[in-house]
């Protein structure tokens, strides 16, 4: 195992939790002392790590909470003096600005009693209120500043819960080269249920800034990238989920994977070999004697299917009167804040079964409805003979590990919910569907019935993945994966993003330029939103336009009259329509109510000659899905023709897609039709002819030109770019997001394409300065791996024209 991870990380590791991992208890004396929290396994994985020196040191932020889960605020200035030495000694760090307000609205109100219930698939009792959901967003707003002010370079970020589902695009815009892995301790639901969601998208977004985002089990990742998919439109792969954030203007790569979560088996084995739990053991063992015991551990909550548990347990019994007087069933129910009503119905369940069954000193369910230390929880792992576990949804149960740790040398059988994570790790376990009260039912009565041969090979099997996969194995392969799914282990220079700089000087000394836009690749998203955006994009085009020095041309997959609808207003500017099957000389487009022009004689046909037969045959297919796919849109054209499905959002138009490429694909050998296929618009048009020919031409009618620019799309202006010199200093082939593809540069975005083109076509001010202001770049040398050299940090300005 410690060949599989790194051997040591540069830096601080940052845990971050909406709550510390201590609970803040004041004693008689007016002290504060710690307890810890449920938080035990990340607890001892952190531990592992610093004592097997993987990392130096850590930080742990949150808040600090009591054990009835509010936020703790000390109540005299004393006691703040206090709490803040024991914080500082533990490594915690406290989100202090969270008022308890704010983290009752957004982790109680919100998170637990809105996100959790649909989470686990209990969609009529959640309900969503606004005021909950911006102090959700305050709340991790408040977490990314903290964050922002302890950070330092080199640190590792790894933040958990369904609290904090926005941090990391926040962190990704406050700390843009920070590495941020994210971990779901809960399950992630079913797309078809996380859509019921009224904040999905932006939940999505939020999650999509983690470099590494984690989950339980594959069916909880398999419903994420489905929903990232489904609901984002957001492409994934093997590598994971890449996602555009128009807010920071690049694409993003999120890595997704599994964890199962794991615990330090040797701890609750050390419990129970304390005197007074050796001492509560004997005496339980004693009370029970002869009996066959049932163990369960719940929270009062629906998920936790207590009261179906004990009907099935009733079930047993009706069925199974000899087991009357044999088998008792212990019963630890943790009460939760805001939870009465499941309580009265366990209590109500739990008295009515005894009613029923009791004996003279029998009584089938002995019930515990109170918070109980984990000595205690140890001592009723040991003498227990089952562990029955039945949530209805559930990320991982821990409980059932600890069951496993404390049997280890005495074989109990553990009956499991399917639906639990923990269902996926432990093959020894009897699988279960907790809605099924004669399934469950039966499983006991097969767990107290089975040999000890048969108790003894489940139990190995189940012992034996306890012990190796364990909380120090967990956190050691998420932050091997973390470190392993960066790309910014040194420097983050790109000798491929666009230098400004450069361009603007090529562009300041040339006396005959040509420029070249897509307009689908480079302009079309601007153009659909604001009337200030657009009038942006407008003056720029005009002021580019009415440079003598300037040729434009733009082209387009949109028709020849469209295209002059658009640009109606900006004089001298060439257009080359239909992938660059009609072109137009750069002249003039009439102005509106102008006459007496033809203005089809204006438009040269790239494509003359080329056999069109192929139209009648495929436009008719089109149609088809056209009919079929309800949201899609056919658009005929001279030459070409297009399906655009943009408006369709279920899978049904995807389906569709792939279907019709398939059989465009199969026809394409026996037509001349080339096919575009870029962002959910399929396009077909006569093959050999398109932007690269057109490309051409407008070169040849443009002879002596001392500087080229082209901006566009790789996936459609692939033939364009190749007709520029990549080793021409005065040609520039830039492409819109970072791909392979023949342009020799590339900007993040479309809105970083247009203040590349406001900045070179404004006149430079007294200073010379250009007005995209120098960003600092923080840039870490590293030392070789067996060099005792410290890491040197240095802080240079570098011009970052495209912004962050």
């Amino acid at each position: 195992m410690d060949a599989l991870l790194p051997k040591k990380i540069g830096g601080r590791l940052i845990v971050v939790h909406s709550t510390l991992p201590l609970s803040l208890k004041k004693q008689k004396l007016g002290m504060w002392t710690f307890h810890d929290r449920n938080l035990s396994a990340l607890v001892s994985s952190i531990t592992s790590l610093k004592e097997k020196k993987i990392i130096d040191g850590h930080l742990w932020v949150g808040c600090p909470t009591t054990m009835e889960g509010s936020l703790m605020v000390g109540e005299t200035i004393q006691d703040r003096e206090a709490l803040n030495i024991l914080l500082k000694e533990n490594s915690c760090v406290s989100v202090d600005k969270v008022s308890p307000q704010l983290y009752d609205e957004a982790c109680v109100q919100f998170s637990k009693n809105f996100l959790k219930p649909l989470f686990h698939y209990d969609i009529s009792n959640s309900t969503f209120h606004n005021p909950h959901w911006k102090a959700y967003k305050e709340f991790n707003r408040i977490f990314a500043r903290k964050i922002a002010h302890i950070y330092r370079p080199g640190d590792t970020i790894w933040v958990h819960g369904k609290e904090l589902f926005l941090l990391p695009m926040y962190l990704r815009t406050l700390i843009p080269n920070s590495l941020v892995g994210f971990y779901l301790h809960c399950p992630f639901p079913a797309v078809e249920v996380y859509r019921c969601l009224s904040r999905r998208k932006k939940i999505l977004q939020g999650l999509l800034g983690a470099d590494l985002v984690a989950f339980q089990s594959y069916t909880y990742l398999r419903y994420f990238v489905q929903s990232c998919t489904r609901i984002l439109g957001a492409p994934a792969g093997y590598d994971g989920v890449r996602y555009r954030n128009e807010k920071i203007g690049k694409d993003h790569l999120s890595h997704v994977a599994v964890y199962p979560e794991g615990i330090d088996p040797t701890e609750a084995q050390k419990i129970l070999l304390f005197p007074d739990v050796q001492q509560r053991i004997s005496e339980l063992k004693e009370t029970f004697k002869g009996k066959k015991i049932l163990f369960a551990k719940d929270q009062a909550e629906a998920i936790e299917a207590t009261k179906m548990k004990l009907l099935a347990f009733e079930r047993f019994l009706r069925a199974n009167p000899e087991w009357i007087g044999n088998v008792v069933f212990l019963l630890v129910c943790e009460p939760t804040k805001g939870d009465g009503k499941v309580m009265s119905i366990i209590n109500e369940t739990v008295a009515r079964i005894n009613g029923e069954f009791s004996r003279v000193g029998f009584i089938p369910i002995e019930y515990m409805s109170r918070h109980m230390d984990y000595e205690d929880i140890c001592a009723f792992y040991y003498i227990s003979d089952v562990f029955v576990s039945t949530p209805l949804r559930e990320g991982m149960n821990l409980d059932t590990h600890d069951f496993v740790s404390c049997r280890s040398d005495n074989p109990g059988v553990l009956i499991l919910s399917e639906f639990d994570g923990a269902s996926r790790c432990f093959g020894g376990a009897i699988s279960v569907n907790p809605w099924s009260l004669s399934q469950v039912s039966k499983s006991i009565h097969d767990a107290l019935t089975l040999s000890s041969e048969e108790i003894t090979i489940k139990h190995e099997y189940n012992l034996n993945y306890v012990l190796t996969n364990t909380s120090l194995f967990w956190g050691n392969a998420f932050i091997h994966d973390l470190f392993s799914s960066s790309n910014q282990f040194l420097f983050n220079n790109d000798p491929r993003l666009l230098d400004v700089q450069v361009l603007d000087q090529s562009y300041r000394l040339a006396s005959k330029r040509l420029l070249v836009f897509d307009y689908e690749g480079t302009f079309s998203a601007i153009s659909t939103k604001s009337e200030k955006l657009r009038s942006r994009f407008s003056l720029i085009l005009k002021r580019l336009a009415s440079d003598p020095k300037n040729t434009i041309y733009m082209v387009t997959s949109r028709d020849s009259v469209t295209m002059e609808t658009i640009l109606q207003d900006i004089p001298e500017i060439g257009l080359a329509s239909e992938h660059g099957n009609f072109l137009k000389s750069s002249t003039g487009i009439p102005a509106p109510g102008q006459s007496g022009l033809d203005v089809s004689a204006e438009w040269k046909c790239l494509s003359e000659g080329a056999d069109l037969s192929w139209i009648p045959i495929v436009q008719p297919i089109l149609e088809f899905f056209a009919e079929r796919t309800p949201g899609s849109v056919l658009d005929v054209r001279q030459v070409t023709l297009s399906w655009n499905y943009q408006q369709c959002t279920n899978d049904h138009s995807d389906n569709q897609a792939q279907e019709l490429l398939s059989q465009l694909m199969d026809m394409s050998c026996k037509i001349p039709i080339d096919i575009i296929h870029s962002n959910k618009i399929i396009e077909i048009k006569p093959s050999g002819f398109g932007n690269g020919q057109a490309m051409q031409m407008i070169m040849q009618e443009n002879s002596d030109l001392d500087f080229i620019l082209c901006v566009g799309d790789e996936r459609t202006d692939s033939k364009m770019f190749e007709q520029l010199d990549r080793e021409n200093s005065s040609h520039f082939p830039i492409t819109i997001g970072k791909s392979d593809s023949a342009a020799k540069y590339y900007v993040n975005s479309q809105s970083q394409a247009i203040r590349v083109m406001d900045h070179i076509s404004s006149p430079l001010n007294n200073n010379n300065v250009s007005p995209i202001p120098m960003a600092p770049v923080q840039i870490n040398i590293v030392s070789p791996t067996n060099s005792n050299t410290p890491t040197t940090t240095a802080t240079v300005l570098i011009q970052n024209p495209i912004g962050h």
